[in-house]
């Protein structure tokens, strides 16, 4: 009788946490994957705290808010993780430039990438995504720049250059 109770109850046991095990499992899944794909601005910085917090915190310099003026009537699309510090860091200050420069883009697009840096739009295929933040600058239809990661100078003088680079050629 005794050996039958301990033989249920390792039942129960091993039962019990297969179940929890696979629950957990569920919850990283679901983080993993919930939010892919375009997103609002709004939505960005009202669920992500550390996007929040670096959007508040940045103060762009004067020549950044000006050289922005460069950009009136392109497109910006930012392939980014919610998970990815670069993406933390980068992405709230474009945000925070746009605004303060009062820039009228014809488009800015975020598109929000899994771990595996995959989006159901296929984006990420598109535009052959390997490292998040990617933002890529788009006039007339066609890319003109792309910063991956972390821009050599700052968002808005990276494209500047880029723009004027491709003028002269």
């Amino acid at each position: 009788m005794l050996r039958l109770f301990v033989l249920c109850f390792g039942l129960m046991l091993v039962t019990g946490c297969a179940t929890t095990a696979e629950k957990g499992s569920d919850k990283v899944a679901s983080k993993r994957s919930e939010n892919l794909g375009v997103m609002e601005k709004q939505t960005l910085l009202s669920q992500y705290p550390a996007f929040t917090l670096e959007y508040q915190n940045y103060y762009p310099s004067q020549a950044d808010i000006a050289a922005m003026a460069a950009l009136q009537d392109k497109e910006i699309l930012v392939l980014f993780g919610t998970w990815c510090h670069d993406s933390e860091r980068e992405v709230p200050r474009l945000l925070k430039l746009i605004d303060e420069s009062g820039v009228n883009l014809r488009k800015l697009t975020l598109v929000a990438v899994d771990m595996d840096k995959t989006e159901p739009g296929n984006l990420h295929l598109v535009y052959g995504l390997r490292f998040t933040p990617t933002i890529i600058l788009i006039e007339d239809g066609l890319e003109v720049a792309r910063i991956v990661e972390r821009p050599n100078q700052s968002i808005a003088k990276d494209f500047v250059d880029a723009l004027t680079q491709r003028r002269v050629r």
